[in-house]
């Protein structure tokens, strides 16, 4: 469940943040196309990425805390 949660915050994030540079470049360069299914695509394969290296990062968090702690 945790693994879809993280999926789904990659993803949505990822296609936000994509979506809203595109919209700017649009701004600034006017021939330039905002594409949703490249971002979408992008944002997929961005979280399958992402997602995990969730458990990892957290492993050396905890591992950086414990060797702080000593």
């Amino acid at each position: 469940m945790k693994f879809l949660l993280y999926f789904l915050y990659f993803f949505i994030f990822f296609f936000c943040m994509i979506y809203l540079i595109d919209l700017v470049t649009s701004f600034i360069i006017t021939n330039f196309e905002v594409n949703a299914y490249e971002n979408l695509i992008s944002a997929f394969i961005f979280a399958i990425l992402m997602t995990p290296l969730v458990p990892v990062l957290k492993k050396v968090e905890k591992y950086r805390k414990s060797k702080k702690k000593k």
